[in-house]
């Protein structure tokens, strides 16, 4: 009887499992969108001018990086 039921077992899982949906392919994202711009390195900074040119870089870097996310995110959420 363990004989039995042990293939009446295997049958169901194989059945179940051919019933499985398809695996969807993982959408693509272009390697540019991954990659971020580094934070500029303070050059200088004496004064006021170019403390401020640097924050300005910072931030633009940052927005970069921001703007490539949301790419990704709209890519992923198409699939």
């Amino acid at each position: 009887m363990k004989t039995s039921l042990s293939a009446i077992s295997l049958i169901a899982t194989l059945t179940a499992c051919s019933e499985m949906p398809e695996i969807q392919e993982r959408p693509k994202v272009p390697e540019y969108l991954l990659i971020c711009p580094g934070e500029p390195v303070p050059v200088g900074n004496e004064t006021e001018t170019e403390f401020l040119e640097w924050v300005e870089d910072t931030r633009q870097a940052g927005q970069r990086c921001r703007v490539n996310l949301d790419a990704v995110r709209k890519i992923l959420e198409e699939c």
